[in-house]
């Protein structure tokens, strides 16, 4: 594997959940030959794509090899991505929430639910360059998004 799709994969393996192809694409950066890269990795099955959700993987023992050897050269620039991109998602799926596109952003929530847990976990790397996106969170009220939902507890399916 090439040196920069080693580099592109350390930072999609960022995401810790499924993820589509905008989001991977915004994850990896500004750059147009990202395409070319996530392709790549779908042809080397080590991103598997999910047709009925239009979603991406990783495959669970590749995600540690890649933890474990491909390392991020500039975690803080990824994981500020991770944070402006998964609290946006967040953000729509809110605003939805209060319109016909309920069941739909619902259906959304449960696909994300592991990005916004790392999301929320998140804060404790807060730098000048999240904390507002950290305090938008901690200011909206959400709607859909109760802690039972969200950190997936037993009370979230008791009641």
């Amino acid at each position: 594997m090439s040196k920069p799709l080693q580099e592109k994969l350390s930072i999609i393996n960022y995401i810790p959940g499924t993820f589509d192809e905008k989001e991977a694409l915004e994850m990896m950066g500004p750059e147009n030959s990202n395409h070319e890269y996530l392709r790549s990795a779908v042809n080397r099955h080590v991103i598997q794509k999910y047709d009925v959700h239009k979603r991406f993987n990783i495959h669970g023992i590749l995600r540690d090899c890649i933890s474990e050897y491909m390392l991020i050269k500039d975690l803080p620039l990824v994981r500020g991505r991770f944070c402006r991109i998964f609290s946006k998602i967040l953000q729509e799926l809110e605003n939805k929430s209060f319109t016909s596109d309920y069941q739909w952003a619902l259906c959304q929530l449960n696909l994300e639910q592991q990005n916004f847990n790392k999301l929320l976990t998140d804060v404790f790397h807060c730098t000048s360059d999240t904390y507002q996106v950290f305090v938008n969170i901690a200011s909206f009220q959400f709607n859909t998004t109760s802690p039972t939902f969200l950190f997936n507890s037993p009370d979230s399916y008791g009641k």
